[in-house]
């Protein structure tokens, strides 16, 4: 049992300013949630939520920025690897050059050539062309034209000019009369 001596305040406190109000039975946790059980938006999760959005935004922007730079680089060794690869295979055809022997059966496959000596066939058929596709030389593209100089432009055109029959046209205009010859024997 307590002592006499202490006794125990059955009243509440009266509210001193700047200390939490509390309503009727109301416990803290319980203030917080509306009455739709959903939490109350204050001041300090307003400024929480903006700064999380402002980092989600530039966060997003660096990594759209990082998955396009990695994009480019694969991208780039890619290009590199065929070309690495396509200089490969150019410089194992030059070296295959080098050889006589190679140089002789491209002679033989390509253009149709022949060692002193040895003998052509090519098969005709009925209609006396020749069966198949033979070896054939690339076509030398014809040779253009050298353009004229201008100046060689120039004086044709003054020539035509010059050549061009004028249009038949009076001698004088219409609208001047020609003065009439006197007689001398009047």
């Amino acid at each position: 049992m307590p002592s006499p001596s202490r006794r125990t305040p059955t009243s509440r406190p009266a509210n001193r300013p700047g200390a939490p109000r509390r309503g009727r039975g109301v416990t803290p946790a319980a203030e917080a949630v509306t009455t739709y059980g959903r939490p109350r938006l204050t001041r300090r999760m307003a400024v929480l939520l903006l700064v999380l959005l402002v980092l989600a935004i530039s966060y997003a922007s660096s990594l759209k920025a990082f998955l396009q730079q990695r994009d480019a680089l694969a991208t780039a060794r890619a290009q590199i690897a065929e070309s690495t690869q396509a200089l490969e295979d150019l410089e194992k055809q030059k070296a295959r050059y080098d050889d006589p022997e190679y140089i002789e059966q491209q002679a033989r496959s390509r253009f149709g050539w022949l060692m002193p000596g040895e003998v052509g066939f090519t098969v005709l058929g009925e209609d006396g062309e020749p069966v198949g596709k033979g070896p054939e030389l690339p076509d030398a593209s014809p040779a253009k034209a050298p353009r004229p100089e201008w100046y060689a432009t120039l004086w044709t055109s003054v020539e035509t000019a010059g050549a061009a029959s004028a249009p038949d046209t009076p001698a004088t205009p219409p609208d001047v009369v020609a003065p009439k010859k006197q007689d001398e024997g009047q």
